[in-house]
């Protein structure tokens, strides 16, 4: 009997071009940290920039991009379930 968990663990969590830019901002951070290994230890990868601002920066076009690909059906799902939610203890009272 094959195990339902193997083939569900092969299967990729993201698609090709989340992991492909993913790839690519790991690659600019391993650049970085390689031309300047001792600030590392301090957290800032030079010119005052933090691990914490590359992450930001590296994060940014991906959440825009998901919010913009997800907001307006998100909050229009979200909008019409309470609408319902309402109407129906409008129509129990």
């Amino acid at each position: 009997m094959p195990d339902s968990r193997s083939s569900s663990q092969d299967d990729p969590l993201v698609s090709g071009s989340v992991a492909a830019a993913s790839t690519a901002a790991l690659g600019r951070l391993a650049q970085t940290v390689n031309r300047d290994p001792g600030s590392v230890g301090n957290f800032s990868l030079g010119a005052g920039t933090t691990l914490e601002d590359m992450v930001r920066d590296m994060v940014r076009p991906m959440l825009k991009e998901w919010l913009d690909a997800n907001l307006g059906p998100l909050v229009e799902r979200m909008v019409k379930r309470e609408i319902e939610r309402m109407v129906r203890r409008a129509e129990d009272d």
